[in-house]
């Protein structure tokens, strides 16, 4: 770009190309071809065999369509089947049998507590849904499981009403997960958010091992996979295992209607009548994609499932789905053992670090999960970078950065996790099945290609008039202002030209996202790297590439007014 001349916009849409690098490139459009050609057709497609897939499956299946599910892996389970075994809820059966008083108010209020009073990370309407369905997930998942497994989940006559999570006498809980009871404290760390210990009360329900194994991940996940196989022989759901998502197929109209899936016979592409599910784990064990988002968690390791490594959420990049919270993840520094029972070793996906007694080492300097993926809403629709629906596509579990979770370290309690994919899993599943073919809401203008998307990045509202080249331009001394449009809204500078070089004098936001674009504006981040450069094309931050894009802007601004 040294010799192109810059305006404002030409100015971003050239900073933006280098996010065509990062994987915005490729996207499958339906009118490519005179003639669409599909090699398999479904209703429903769930692309991931986890949580939140499994969640979204039976509930789409309940509801009268017919499903498809697609798994990378050979096995189900997911990250679900690794877990502690725990699922958060309030208002439950079980609580209700303990004499314990909980809401989704009471919930409600401690998730917002937890995640928003210091940084306004989720949306409080993605809290509240969340908050509603807690308590009907946990009876109908023990629902599930009375039905087709024939047995209680939740020990309810061993449940012990306790006040924490971490070595507690009452339960044997010894900070690992281990208890003797089903129902547990919510909030390991209440000190973190200012609230107190009695302030916490016991929701997270911990699913019995029957095979003594403290660890109870398999068997919180046996219900959802005892009722889809139950499905499959009835012939409303379909599983196929070794097929990987690799790109969306959009409509004329933007709608996504199916996919393009890898097996080992190649490519196959998928028509979804009325919609595609997103739920294939997140990116926990992607060394490239932390590298690009997330470079804090480079130095962990995740004993989570081995197949996430963000195939869902490229895949969504490239049709213009908005990302969040993509630089937090939730780290663990102390080595831990798991226990699980090993028969489990042939029925769920990635124990590949367990050995033939179903111990797994978790080394320290591990992660649960990382917390970012794409945006979506309360009705777990998938938001483009404009704040449109992406029509006929949802999403939940990992693969979505607008969760319950926040900065690293805030952990609601323990199946928060859990719970939040089986929540919005489930509200996917009733808006899929409700879907009609060729019907589509809020569909986008146009549909996306990759050069829309770099440029929508960070597009400004009005052409500028002015043309400068700054990379040959000189500068006057003197005070300039300039503006640009950031994540959150506008972004202010005020520089100072001195003998042809400028400093940063002044550097302000709206409404920057906390923990991600707000902190490398306030502490000079980013303006020692325009200093360091003296120019708009700086080195882009890593998970804040649109308040770097804005603040680009708003030095391009000023320096287009400080040029003779």
């Amino acid at each position: 770009m040294s010799n192109a001349k810059m305006s404002r916009r030409g100015f971003v849409a050239g900073a933006g190309a280098a996010l065509a690098s990062a994987g915005l490139a490729g996207v499958a459009f339906a009118d490519e071809a005179p003639e669409q050609v599909w090699d398999q057709e479904c209703e429903v497609l769930v692309c991931g065999y986890g949580a939140a897939g499994a969640a979204c499956a039976i509930e789409a299946a309940d509801n009268g369509a017919q499903v498809l599910i697609i798994e990378k892996a050979a096995l189900p389970g997911g990250s679900m089947a690794r877990c502690g075994g725990a699922i958060m809820g309030a208002g439950t059966k079980v609580q209700e049998a303990l004499g314990v008083t909980d809401s989704a108010d009471a919930l409600f209020d401690w998730v917002n507590t937890c995640v928003n009073q210091n940084y306004n990370l989720c949306p409080e309407e993605i809290i509240r849904a969340y908050a509603d369905m807690s308590g009907e997930d946990v009876d109908w998942i023990c629902n599930l499981c009375e039905t087709y497994c024939g047995h209680e989940l939740f020990e309810v006559e061993w449940a012990t009403e306790n006040e924490g999570a971490q070595d507690n006498e009452a339960t044997g809980d010894n900070g690992n997960g281990v208890t003797s009871g089903c129902l547990n404290a919510v909030g390991c760390e209440y000190e973190k958010f200012g609230i107190a210990k009695e302030e916490a009360v016991p929701r997270s329900h911990w699913a019995h091992s029957y095979d003594g194994a403290p660890n109870s991940g398999p068997e919180l996940f046996d219900p959802l996979h005892e009722c889809i196989n139950a499905k499959v022989e009835e012939g409303t759901i379909t599983t196929q295992f070794n097929c990987a998502l690799k790109d969306f197929v959009l409509g004329e109209d933007g709608a996504v209607i199916g996919v393009v899936a890898t097996t080992a016979d190649g490519e196959v592409r998928i028509k979804a009548s009325k919609g595609v599910m997103l739920a294939t784990g997140g990116f926990c064990a992607s060394d490239d994609m932390k590298m690009r988002f997330c470079q804090d968690s480079l130095g962990y390791t995740t004993y989570m499932c081995h197949d996430c490594t963000g195939d869902g959420i490229k895949a969504a990049m490239r049709i213009g789905a908005d990302l969040y919270n993509m630089p937090n993840f939730y780290p663990i520094e102390v080595a831990q053992v798991y226990q699980f029972a090993p028969k489990y070793n042939d029925i769920y996906n990635s124990w590949l670090d367990m050995d033939e007694t179903g111990t797994m080492n978790v080394p320290a300097h591990n992660m649960a999960e990382c917390h970012g993926g794409v945006r979506i809403n309360a009705d777990a629709q998938v938001l483009d970078i404009d704040g449109n629906v992406v029509p006929h596509l949802y999403c939940s579990g990992n693969d979505t950065g607008t969760n319950i979770f926040g900065v690293p370290g805030n952990y609601p309690g323990c199946g928060c996790y859990v719970s939040f994919a089986l929540a919005f899993g489930r509200i996917a599943g009733r808006k899929l099945a409700a879907e009609q073919e060729g019907v589509n809401v809020e569909v986008p203008a146009d549909p996306f290609t990759a050069e829309d998307v770099v440029i929508k990045v960070a597009e400004v509202e009005e052409e500028p008039t002015e043309t400068v080249d700054l990379s040959t331009a000189t500068f006057k001394d003197g005070t300039y202002t300039g503006e640009g449009q950031g994540r959150g809204g506008k972004i202010n500078i005020e520089i100072e030209v001195k003998d042809g070089k400028f400093t940063v004098t002044s550097l302000t936001h709206e409404a920057e996202t906390r923990g991600i674009g707000a902190e490398p504006i306030e502490d000079g981040t980013i303006a020692g790297l325009m200093e360091d450069a003296q120019s708009p094309e700086f080195d882009v931050i890593a998970g804040a590439t649109l308040t770097c894009n804005g603040a680009a802007e708003a030095l391009t601004d000023a320096l287009i007014q400080a040029a003779e």
